[in-house]
């Protein structure tokens, strides 16, 4: 009995490749493997692509994060219940902010409006065209 490992026993043999080529196979490979309608793990996706299961972890999260998520479908839509949570606390702050500053601009309005009548009368005055009455004269009059 011999000690030689035939071709079934031993691993496929890496190649080497470029970061690129390996996203690109490993997304085709996990297309491929959810198409047949199952829910692959990474150490299957690893096999499949030629790869260690922690080169997925390490180098490729995004594509250990898209299996699990297609592996626990709550998992995803409760991250994406949470996204939607924090943005509508961040709209509410949001809309809360715009009506302290819609409050502010109306103040300011205001005095601009009282300002600008002030400065109309000064330049009326400054130009002649208003004449102003002296006490003694409201007073006559009354």
């Amino acid at each position: 009995m011999t000690n030689n490992p035939t071709a079934a026993d031993s691993p496929k043999p890496r190649r080497a490749r470029s970061r690129a080529q390996t996203e690109t196979a490993m997304r085709d490979a996990l297309s491929r493997m959810q198409g047949e309608g199952g829910h692959p793990s990474i150490s299957a996706l690893a096999r499949e692509v030629g790869v260690s299961p922690a080169l997925i972890h390490n180098r490729y999260p995004d594509v250990a994060e898209a299996l699990r998520a297609s592996q626990d479908p709550l998992r995803e839509s409760e991250s994406l219940r949470l996204l939607l949570e924090a943005e509508r606390l961040k709209n509410r702050d949001l809309r809360t902010e715009i009506d302290e500053l819609r409050r502010q601009v109306s103040a300011l309005a205001s005095v601009n409006e009282g300002l600008r009548r002030e400065s109309a009368v000064e330049s009326a005055i400054a130009a002649g065209k208003v004449v102003s009455i002296g006490r003694e004269f409201r007073d006559e009059r009354d």
